[in-house]
C-alpha cells in the first residue's frame, strides 16, 4: 500500500486503491479511497469503467480475472528481482521502479530536527521501524537492535509504523542511527537520509532483499511522480 499511497498522492486525477486489508494507514493518506480486495471486485471495477488500472507487486489468485481487463493496466514491478509467471503483453505498460525508487514523502516533506525530538527524544537515539504485520520478524529485528544500541551506547526506540507514527520517514532527522530490515521502502527511506544504517534482511518470495544490499548506493528517488505522470499521461490521452 505504501508504494500505491506515494504514487496517489502525486495524482490531480480521482482515484481508488484497492488493498488486501484495510488500515489506518490508508485512510490517514487517502481519505474515502480506500477499498479492501474482495470477491467480486473486478467486477466492481469493470462497472466504474476506470481509465488506467495500475497494479503492484503480483495479482495472486485474480491474476487471471486481471488479465481479462479492458481498459490500459500498468503493472509496477521490480522486475530484476524475481521471475513473474505472466506474459508482458498482457500490460499495456510495466513501470519498474527499481532504479527510481519510490518515497511517501520525499525528504524535503520529513519533520525537521526539532520537531522529530519531540517525538523520539533529543538524544538522537538508535531508531528501529518494522512495517510488516509478522510478529516472529519484528520480534527478531528488535533483538537485532538492542544488540545494535549496546555497541553504539545509545538508547532504542521501536516503532511498527502500521501501530505507530507514520510515514517513519519522518523521524529519521532526529535518530542517531537506524535498524531496519532491507525492504524496498525502508532501503529507499533510509538512503535518502543518508545516516548509519543497520539492515536485517529477510527472505520474501517477491524481493531479494540480500541482493538489494549488494547494489551500489541508490541516487534517484522519483519513481513515484514519474508513474503518476505516465498515469495521467494515459488517462488524459496526452
Amino acid at each position: 500500500m505504501t508504494r500505491a499511497l506515494a504514487i496517489a498522492r502525486r495524482l490531480t486525477i480521482p482515484y481508488l486503491i484497492y488493498c488486501n486489508s484495510y488500515t489506518d494507514i490508508g485512510e490517514m493518506e487517502a481519505p474515502g479511497r480506500i477499498r479492501r480486495i474482495c470477491k467480486g471486485c473486478v467486477d466492481d471495477i469493470r462497472r466504474m469503467n476506470p481509465s488506467v488500472l495500475v497494479m503492484d507487486t503480483y495479482p495472486y489468485g485474480l491474476y487471471d480475472e486481471w488479465r481479462k481487463f479492458d481498459g490500459e493496466r500498468i503493472f509496477v514491478a521490480r522486475r530484476n528481482r524475481v521471475k513473474f509467471d505472466y506474459d508482458p503483453g498482457d500490460f499495456t505498460h510495466i513501470a519498474d521502479p527499481q532504479e527510481n525508487y519510490i518515497l511517501i514523502r520525499q525528504p524535503e516533506e520529513w519533520l525537521s530536527i526539532g520537531d522529530a525530538q519531540k517525538v523520539i527524544g533529543a538524544d538522537w537515539p538508535v531508531l528501529c521501524f518494522h512495517a510488516g504485520c509478522q510478529q516472529r520478524e519484528q520480534q527478531i529485528l528488535v533483538e537485532f537492535a538492542k544488540g545494535k544500541a549496546d555497541e553504539l551506547g545509545k538508547r532504542l526506540v521501536t516503532f511498527t509504523p502500521c501501530l505507530g507514527r507514520y510515514p517513519v520517514c519522518e523521524l529519521l532527522p532526529a535518530a542517531g542511527a537506524v535498524v531496519c530490515g532491507a525492504g524496498y521502502n525502508a532501503f529507499a527511506e533510509t538512503k535518502a537520509w543518508g545516516g548509519q544504517t543497520f539492515y536485517l534482511p529477510f527472505k520474501r518470495e517477491f524481493d531479494d532483499q540480500i541482493a538489494r544490499l549488494q547494489e551500489e548506493n541508490p541516487t534517484d528517488f522519483t519513481g513515484a511522480m514519474e508513474i503518476a505522470r505516465k498515469i495521467e499521461e494515459i488517462a488524459y490521452g496526452e
